[in-house]
């Protein structure tokens, strides 16, 4: 079957989830679409009436987000559903092109793309409303464009992935490093991947101009507000109950104290991050290695982020298909990766359901399953940097 029928399909069971999903909100009392896509649905309506979408409570996005789904209240309130899902399927065709454009055969380029196309969680989480396929069509649509050596257009669209969502600054030293001239052993690597180019400041020149003309324009718009809520909340955020991170714990039990502790937990949370984006894109600097080093500087972003919730997850999850042909790696152990990793998740929500649904004590358990899924990320992050193909056949992106 062509590829051009797999998209074809895959969009048809998204939209038959879609339907399914109106089915199930309207029958039983567990609703299928994701309660964030209400919040977005309300900001429209509010722009709509000339108003600021933050009069939506919890709405802390760019208000872009809420002018796109301006169809929900003109048209129909599943528009937005199927504009995320028609992003899911524009992010596998993105995945299949970089790697082609990577010199890998269609067979492989197929199966890292259906990779994300048949994956059942893309699939749930665009149907039920929620927003991420945004970011990973916006991420790997850098990596295309990189690839095509468009420092410029790769510069906007990061700029704008910034904007939406602020996890996506990590990239920056890894594009900024593969933007780097052509390098031999003889050369001084530290001015090699430091010293700017032509691509290099064209690249970071119109990532400012990408980030801050929406931005600009928003602080124009909606002032503080728009500040405090988008930007502000997402670097002052603290979740002690919906957390995967092992931080939350300590972060509840300071909510009574007058305490500096969450202040520490901040700065350690930040240097640890920071520490390994740079480090992993220092050894894995080589332009064709660009998606394996952004996949795992992602994976460790969030593993050793202070909040770390289900959705987080997407952020690596979509740069795994463009990752997995330089992974010198057998099937059966990414399965076995995968279980492990699904484990390690379940092994926690029993007891968060038990504890928010419930109402039962069972903080300590929640914190012990945190310990082992944080300890899982770990072993897979350190399984993936080992079997890295630092050297292999395929062509050079540029």
């Amino acid at each position: 079957m062509h590829i051009t029928y797999h998209y074809i399909v895959a969009l048809v069971i998204r939209l038959i989830l879609i339907i399914y999903g109106i089915i199930q909100d309207n029958v039983l009392k567990v609703k299928y679409t994701d309660i964030d896509y209400h919040v977005f649905t309300d900001a429209a309506e509010y722009v709509l009436k000339g108003d600021s979408p933050f009069k939506r409570h919890t709405y802390r996005y760019t208000p872009i987000l809420a002018y796109m789904l301006l169809p929900n209240i003109l048209v129909q309130n599943a528009f937005g559903k199927i504009i995320f899902s028609v992003l899911d399927i524009f992010t596998s065709i993105l995945i299949f092109k970089v790697l082609k454009n990577h010199g890998y055969n269609a067979d492989i380029c197929k199966k890292s793309s259906f990779m994300w196309l048949y994956n059942p969680l893309t699939m749930v989480i665009s149907t039920r409303g929620n927003a991420e396929s945004i970011m990973s069509t916006l991420v790997i649509l850098c990596i295309y464009l990189f690839q095509k050596n468009k420092p410029s257009l790769c510069g906007l669209v990061y700029g704008l992935s910034v904007h939406f969502k602020i996890y996506p600054c990590i990239y920056a030293i890894s594009f900024y490093f593969a933007y780097s001239s052509a390098y031999t052993s003889q050369d001084n690597k530290f001015k090699f991947l430091f010293l700017p180019n032509k691509n290099k400041l064209f690249y970071m020149f119109f990532s400012v101009i990408g980030f801050a003309i929406p931005t600009v324009l928003f602080v124009f718009l909606y002032g503080e507000e728009y500040i405090w809520e988008a930007l502000l909340y997402h670097v002052s955020r603290k979740d002690i109950r919906h957390n995967f991170s092992p931080y939350f714990y300590v972060l509840y039990l300071s909510e009574a104290m007058d305490s500096r502790l969450p202040m520490f937990i901040s700065v350690l949370a930040f240097i640890t991050q920071f520490l390994t984006v740079f480090i992993t894109a220092w050894v894995f600097h080589s332009p064709r290695l660009l998606p394996i080093s952004m996949f795992i500087q992602t994976f460790c972003f969030v593993t050793l982020n202070k909040v770390c919730t289900s959705q987080y997850f997407l952020w690596y999850i979509c740069l795994f298909p463009l990752s997995y042909p330089s992974l010198n790696i057998k099937f059966k152990q990414i399965a076995t990766a995968f279980v492990l990793w699904m484990a390690s998740q379940g092994l926690w929500l029993f007891p968060a359901y038990l504890l928010e649904f419930k109402g039962y004590n069972v903080f300590i358990w929640v914190w012990i399953a945190s310990l082992i899924f944080y300890s899982v990320n770990m072993y897979l992050i350190c399984l993936f940097v080992k079997h890295v193909k630092c050297k292999h056949d395929s062509k050079k992106y540029r």
